[in-house]
């Protein structure tokens, strides 16, 4: 675990903009509202998130499908699993 790049990680998350959100999400296939950008963004910045907690993960994942739908959020899992896999970061969830 490289908690360097694990703090770089968090610190995107909590400054990432919606349209920073939408041309990701586009990147991914994944249709995000401008509205739904704003709504997720503001669960991103919160100080007291932990993304790499699997109960803030959990919770951050349970509040985008209140915001978006459940496609939406099984596609976002399959994301995060090749990122995961892609990296080689398994170890850096607990």
């Amino acid at each position: 675990m490289n908690p360097f790049l694990k703090n770089i990680v968090r610190k995107k998350l909590t400054e990432v903009t919606p349209n920073e959100l939408i041309i990701q999400a586009r990147n991914y296939n994944v249709e995000l509202t401008q509205v739904q950008a704003v709504q997720i963004v503001k669960i991103l910045s919160r100080k007291d998130l932990d993304p790499f907690k699997k109960t803030d993960l959990a919770s951050l994942l349970k509040q985008l499908e209140q915001i978006t739908d459940q496609t939406t959020v099984k596609k976002a899992k399959i994301i995060l699993n090749q990122f995961i896999k892609q990296y080689n970061v398994a170890d850096w969830f607990y």
